[in-house]
């Protein structure tokens, strides 16, 4: 299950117990590429969720996960 927690009118979208199972692997939090697809693809937040997290609308958070896709796939 996912919780989005607001605090200090800032919204943070996290699965439970996040910080167990994400310390160690990659950082993610120096890369926003990296954080938006681990949301999406590993967390499985929709793209209603990201655009509500991120304050933007849906189309573009599609834009920014195919970017964001070409940007990953160029690095490896």
């Amino acid at each position: 299950m996912k919780h989005i927690v607001q605090s200090d009118d800032v919204l943070q979208l996290y699965p439970p117990h996040y910080d167990q199972y994400s310390q160690g692997l990659l950082d993610e939090q120096d890369d926003p590429d990296l954080q938006l697809l681990i949301q999406l693809y590993i967390y499985g937040y929709s793209l209603k969720e990201l655009a509500k997290y991120y304050r933007k609308d849906v189309g573009a958070i599609k834009m920014w996960i195919k970017r964001a896709k070409e940007r990953m796939k160029d690095r490896l």
